[in-house]
Formats: C-alpha cells, structure tokens, sequence
C-alpha cells in the first residue's frame, strides 16, 4: 500500500476528517464558548489517536513474523501442577 494511501483509506482516520467538517459546519451556527474549544480538542484527540494507530499497525506489518505480537489475547498461561 501506498505510503498516503493507507492513511486515506483507513475507516478511523475518515471517520475523524467527516466529524471534523460536521464540527466545521456546527460552529457557523454556534456561539464560541468553551464547549466548542472542547468539541475541537475532542476532534485534535481523536484524529491523532487514528493516524497513531495506522502508523502502528504499518510498523507491525514490516516486522518479521518472529518478532510480531498475536492478534488475538493468548490468555493467562494456566499449567496445573501434577500431585505426587
């Protein structure tokens, strides 16, 4: 995948760009107060937290296959001890 493209095409980071221009379209309308400098920090987080996480998940896959965490939880290591 492209070096952009995975960043485009990503449903998190696109979901964070529409909330941005619904936020966009809500502050014509809205007062400036407080609660639309929070709304856009709300905005700043989330798109930040879907960019970290493509670029994780980029870093994952260039690993080798010996090196990479699992996908899924392994779960506690439980090993019952044998009574003698």
């Amino acid at each position: 995948m492209g070096t952009l493209r995975k960043y485009l095409m990503n449903a998190s980071v696109l979901t964070s760009l529409l909330s941005g221009l619904q936020s966009l379209r809500a502050q014509r309308k809205a007062p400036k107060d407080w609660r639309t400098w929070l709304g856009w920090f709300a905005w700043a987080l989330t798109t930040a937290v879907a960019i970290g996480t493509v670029r994780i998940n980029s870093i994952e896959e260039r690993k080798p296959e010996s090196l990479r965490k699992p996908k899924t939880a392994t779960g506690p290591n439980i090993i019952k001890k044998q009574k003698k």
